[in-house]
């Protein structure tokens, strides 16, 4: 008996109740159900079953998949690759755009940590001057110097003008003359709208045995920004060789791009005996001698990729008590 299939769940159907092909060999005869009713059902039906699953192993089945079948699977097949390829592009896409995000807000905030780092160790040795109650001063924040004080001996004073006489009697860019005949010499701190330098103890040494400390001459400017066209960027200066004046002979100084993308930078500086804020600092000038600014203000502007902008204000104070030391008691 031949059957037709008429679809693809009928072979079950066939491997079960399919009858052998009359050209297939009748089955030998088993003696093992002698005994019983069904002594000739069983071996033959198994035998005509697995003659039947051979026929279609090896090829000499006449059933398969139709043309509109196969169609139906690519068609399946072509649908879900798609979708899978789509999901898996779309996932890189954000993961790519939360990268640069947060590589843009990273960048910000260790760039304001570097800078309120530096601010907040700004450092002037006449901190320990100015712990000293013996030596009288017009002003806490003017003291007379040791030449025209007419408590200062003969001596003292000849040391002091030698010192003077000396290259530590020199303004520099970091350095201010020498208030004392020891030659210590208050820092020097000059602040513009976008510039800052001043000395620190900030620095942090890290190869044993170098000639560092914790002292350092720091700068900070703006640059044009050659990643981001019509940006600036923020460039910090570092030297280890505090004590050199003559900026020309120290080869100390490293240079480090904070932060990129930056449309707008200034800075304020807050003056507490006055209470306002100024644009800019110097200790060369008389109003300005051995005091520093007790705040400064930091308006930030900064642009990123995918249109990501940020805006904001930072208050830096320096925690060095510039302004002097009072004696214990």
């Amino acid at each position: 008996m031949n059957f037709k299939l008429k679809n693809k769940f009928t072979l079950l159907k066939l491997i079960l109740f399919a009858r052998p092909h009359p050209a297939t060999p009748k089955p030998l005869k088993s003696n093992y159900f002698k005994t019983t009713n069904c002594k000739h059902i069983l071996p033959k039906f198994i035998n005509e079953k697995i003659l039947n699953m051979k026929r279609i192993i090896n090829g000499n089945s006449c059933y398969g998949f139709t043309l509109m079948e196969v169609m139906i699977s690519i068609f399946l097949l072509v649908v879900i690759s798609i979708a899978v390829s789509q999901t898996v592009t779309n996932t890189y896409k954000i993961r790519e755009i939360i990268m640069n995000e947060g590589d843009f807000y990273n960048s910000i905030r260790l760039s304001v940590g570097i800078l309120d780092r530096d601010i907040s160790m700004l450092y002037s040795p006449t901190i320990l001057l100015k712990s000293n109650k013996t030596a009288p001063t017009q002003h806490a924040n003017h003291p007379t110097p040791p030449s025209t004080n007419p408590q200062i001996n003969s001596n003292d004073q000849y040391e002091m003008e030698e010192v003077l006489a000396s290259d530590l009697g020199l303004m520099s860019q970091f350095w201010t003359p020498a208030v004392h005949k020891s030659g210590l010499r208050p820092s020097r701190f000059i602040g513009a709208e976008q510039k800052l330098s001043f000395v620190s103890v900030s620095h942090i040494r890290i190869y044993k045995d170098s000639l560092e400390s914790e002292f350092a001459k720091i700068t900070y400017e703006l640059k044009q920004d050659k990643e981001i066209e019509g940006a600036m960027v923020l460039v910090k200066g570092e030297s280890t060789n505090v004590f050199e004046d003559d900026e020309t002979k120290d080869k100390s100084w490293n240079y480090y791009p904070l932060l990129h993308g930056i449309t707008k930078f200034k800075l304020r500086y807050f003056q507490k005996d006055k209470s306002e804020w100024l644009n800019s600092w110097d200790n060369e000038k008389e109003e300005f001698k051995e005091i520093y600014p007790d705040r400064i203000e930091v308006q930030l502007e900064v642009k990123g990729p995918t249109r990501l902008q940020f805006e904001g204000v930072y208050h830096f104070k320096p925690e060095i008590p510039l302004r002097g030391l009072d004696a214990s008691t």
